[in-house]
């Protein structure tokens, strides 16, 4: 049964105010781990020019994107960073559940979710990565030339490149149909359209070049190996079981993680590999699977243990013991 707009709106409306409010509440025992480098940053460039600013967001975050940080340099003098954040995931969660809704997501797998380990990581842990996502949710609300907006996500964080990526490739399948049926003008548009990604890829990855290899040659150095590629390929495996007609794009999009796994570390891209089983797995049975549902309540527990860590240690990946798990 389709779900009215204005109930998809007021449930969404709810669930932002809830995770406003929440996020207000976990920020405040927040204090430790990726959220040091984090409330340095913006509390030290409330004083800063542009140019100063950049040199800070460099050495305070190791990083080059430019989205974090002209958030950061518009806000920080006028609000403080755990209400401009706690926003911003309400928006999050928002624009998340609007997806889920409209994919007809069952209820219970809808309540798991919101309790996920990665959606907590999202929130309270990887903000650069967080406000990546973001875009690309709200350029997925857009159709035609509106969701291009997604392309602004890149500037956020670089690896939402590789879900932009990712992306193409149901793009590129509907490309070889057409292309198969001997429909050239849908070819002819979609060429273009193709090589005008390829130019801007190119293009980006000139300007960012030096950010990118940095971040390749020590994620390589400090977490590549075979034994990375684990999580990646479990998550390949239950994509390949959900994916119905499109087993071979999620294998393909399956070994593009196992690879960058090998090379990158697992831990940096596995949450991708479960947003893409997700992205399959949701769409069998409104998630009501047994695959949706045990990663699920695998996840839930994993994030409230998160939550528990936050509160006794102000960081969420340190156990209550004082070990890493």
């Amino acid at each position: 049964m389709k779900i009215s707009n204005n109930k998809i709106f007021i449930t969404c409306i709810f669930v932002f105010i809830v995770y406003f409010l929440f996020s207000l509440v976990v920020f405040k025992y927040y204090d430790a781990g990726d959220q040091i480098a984090y409330r340095y940053f913006y509390s030290g460039m409330r004083d800063l020019s542009f140019k100063d600013g950049l040199v800070f967001y460099k050495n305070s975050l190791d990083s080059s994107e430019p989205g974090y940080f002209l958030l950061v340099y518009i806000f920080s003098s006028f609000i403080e960073k755990d209400i401009l954040l706690s926003f911003l995931n309400g928006i999050f969660i928002f624009l998340l559940f609007y997806h889920l809704i409209k994919l007809q997501v069952s209820n219970v797998v809808l309540l798991l979710l919101s309790c996920n380990y990665y959606i907590f990581v999202l929130l309270f842990s990887a903000e650069r990565l967080k406000l990546s996502l973001l875009i690309l949710l709200l350029g997925w609300c857009f159709y035609g030339k509106g969701r291009k907006i997604i392309y602004l996500s890149v500037f956020t964080h670089v690896q939402s490149a590789i879900i932009i990526l990712l992306l193409q490739l149901e793009r590129f399948d509907d490309f070889l149909l057409k292309l198969n049926r001997a429909r050239l003008g849908y070819v002819n548009k979609n060429i273009i359209g193709l090589f005008s990604l390829l130019i801007l890829g190119c293009v980006f990855t000139y300007f960012m070049w030096g950010h990118i290899y940095h971040k390749i040659t020590t994620y390589y150095t400090q977490w590549s190996g075979f034994d990375s590629v684990f999580k990646p390929m479990v998550f390949t495996l239950l994509s390949m079981v959900y994916a119905k007609e499109n087993k071979f794009q999620a294998f393909i999009i399956g070994s593009i993680m196992s690879t960058l796994s090998v090379l990158l570390g697992g831990e940096r891209l596995v949450i991708f590999s479960y947003f893409a089983f997700l992205y399959y797995g949701l769409q069998y049975n409104k998630g009501m699977n047994f695959g949706v549902i045990i990663t699920s309540i695998y996840f839930t527990l994993k994030g409230m243990l998160f939550i528990f860590n936050v509160i006794n240690t102000g960081d969420g990946f340190v156990s209550y013991t004082g070990g890493y798990f």
